[in-house]
């Protein structure tokens, strides 16, 4: 079986070791319909890299000799576009520029960003020559000069244009930001170069990030880019689709595994991504995905952790624009399965990008951390994508759940949870959860009395045992508060799985504890009848009805 290519990023390089490429190249012929100068973003871990990679090599006059071994056997191989093989190519890759030590030091590191495309440049297109150690402009211009001497036109590719501004934002440096981005600051200078080069050699361009949020202050000397972020005909252009996930799955499912639940798991787990409120289909992080592959192809089982480990550092900012837009309580109702109404906004202004929570939620569908689920005409409504940012989610508040409280102790939670696993007895899990929830209610920024956010505290009480958690799982007629399954990366782990519905009573709604618990024993009974149908495989399925009253009290129905 071949090998996928996980955090490899040199096209020329997958395409020679024959590695698993997944053919995305009719999307040149459609940027070639589009305006020459494009601004595209999407979030980590999508292939940005490695498709910048791929406009590199196809249209680089100097890999015209290379064009059959690298693009013969695909799409746009077999259909190739007038301006194949037709640039001097410049790309500029900007995720190396440190922010934290002051503003000459960023400046040093863009100049330096700049240089290092600059001499890639001047190696490939003369013998050798560099243009030496200059400031970012006149490198750039000298590479203007080189391509006019030569009567050639420049394809200019930017990587990472936001990355050291979003740290700029995070670490809350605004002054920082505005002297380099306002007015006449270094880097909006450099991006007005850019535009004057447009005039000469700078034929096309395409730039790339993973949010809008220099386009506005950017506009004044650089408003020459068309933003195809929210394309419906781009939707997939980075990104898995269902159907080459099912075509990468059957190339690597084992003979001992069921295809159909690998094909099922891969959705549950990476898909959702809508990138358009007009997309007609969903598509999955690729990086994620190819994780999740190749370590089936290697080991004929699923990996250790359903989320790769190396993804966890790239959403940590969650917790960060939650403090900065005092969001914190609307995040934990999103992160319990919540949903939220807004408007996407195509691009920030930095004076007041705190002050609108708009901003907040288009921040993060940028960031991969919602999608959208439903689209009107003038609004989104957005929600976690998939099991694996709701797995983030629980993560981070289980992690600030033993920062400030110091409650969630793993020597106490693992044993009570196997007894769940092993013996089917929840009630050393219950006594545990009804101490915690008393010590998490005094710690009000925490969690608050309501299903929601002592169903946000529950997840994370339970994520990171040995079960595999979901939430909201559609199951039969309705979708389930909490379902436990044994872990697939450890199979014969479990003896028991567990459906729990889990409600809240105000002190007023007390009396009605009888009818409210009635109620949802018939709604796990439902949900376990339609669970065994669809999922189980010999494995004891058994419901719990957790309610918790207003004073924070926590009572077992059933």
């Amino acid at each position: 079986m071949r090998r996928f290519p996980y955090g490899e990023t040199n096209f020329e390089l997958i395409r020679t070791e024959q590695s698993v490429f997944v053919d995305k190249t009719k999307y040149i012929t459609e940027l070639e319909q589009q305006p020459k100068f494009q601004f595209f973003i999407r979030p980590r871990r999508f292939g940005k890299t490695l498709w910048l990679s791929v406009l590199e090599n196809y249209y680089d006059i100097n890999k015209a000799d290379k064009f059959a071994a690298l693009f013969g056997d695909l799409y746009i191989g077999k259909q190739p576009t007038v301006l194949k093989n037709s640039f001097m190519v410049l790309r500029l890759n900007f995720s190396g520029i440190a922010t934290d030590k002051g503003k000459e030091v960023i400046v040093d590191d863009f100049d330096g960003a700049v240089q290092d495309g600059a001499n890639d440049f001047f190696e490939r297109y003369t013998d050798g020559l560099r243009p030496g150690r200059l400031p970012a402009i006149r490198t750039l211009r000298a590479c203007i000069d080189l391509a006019r001497s030569n009567d050639k036109k420049i394809y200019l590719i930017i990587d990472e244009y936001d990355n050291f501004a979003n740290e700029l934002i995070a670490s809350d440096d605004k002054e920082m930001y505005y002297e380099l981005i306002s007015g006449e600051g270094y880097v909006k200078s450099f991006y007005k170069a850019i535009k004057d080069g447009t005039s000469s050699s700078i034929e096309r361009l395409f730039m790339t990030g993973v949010s809008p949020v220099m386009l506005d202050d950017l506009t004044s000397g650089f408003n020459i880019t068309a933003n195809l972020t929210l394309e419906p005909q781009l939707n997939a252009m980075l990104g898995l689709t269902d159907a080459e996930v099912e075509e990468l799955a059957r190339e690597v499912c084992p003979p001992d595994m069921k295809l159909t639940k690998l094909q099922e798991d891969l959705r549950t787990y990476f898909n959702g991504y809508k990138f358009s409120s007009l997309a007609t289909e969903r598509v999955y992080n690729t990086n994620m995905a190819i994780y999740f592959l190749e370590a089936v192809r290697k080991n004929g089982r699923y990996p250790q952790y359903i989320l790769d480990r190396n993804v966890v550092t790239d959403y940590r900012k969650t917790e960060m624009l939650a403090r900065k837009f005092d969001a914190y309580e609307s995040l934990q109702l999103i992160a319990s399965g919540g949903t939220v109404r807004t408007r996407l906004v195509d691009r920030f202004d930095l004076h007041t990008i705190f002050e609108n929570t708009e901003n907040y939620w288009s921040l993060l569908y940028y960031l991969g951390l919602l999608t959208i689920h439903t689209a009107g005409p003038g609004s989104v409504v957005l929600g976690i994508p998939n099991y694996a940012i709701k797995s983030l989610f629980w993560e981070n508040f289980g992690e600030r759940l033993r920062g400030e409280t110091k409650i969630l102790r793993t020597d106490i939670i693992a044993p009570a949870l196997e007894k769940m696993r092993l013996d089917g007895d929840a009630g050393e899990f219950i006594a545990v959860f009804g101490k915690m929830l008393v010590q998490m209610l005094s710690f009000r920024d925490l969690i608050q009395l309501d299903e929601k956010h002592i169903k946000m505290a529950l997840l994370a009480v339970l994520y990171g045992g040995d079960f595999l958690v979901d939430s909201e799982r559609e199951l039969g007629n309705g979708y389930a508060d909490i379902l436990l399954q044994e872990n697939p990366a450890y199979p014969g782990s479990a003896n028991y799985e567990w459906i729990i519905e889990l409600k809240y009573l105000k002190k007023k709604t007390l009396k009605e504890f009888d009818r409210v618990a009635a109620e949802a024993k018939i709604q796990a009974d439902s949900y376990r009848a339609a669970y065994i149908e669809k999922y189980n495989n010999g494995r004891i399925v058994k419901t719990m009805v957790l309610i918790v009253s207003g004073k924070g009290k926590l009572e077992v129905a059933c």
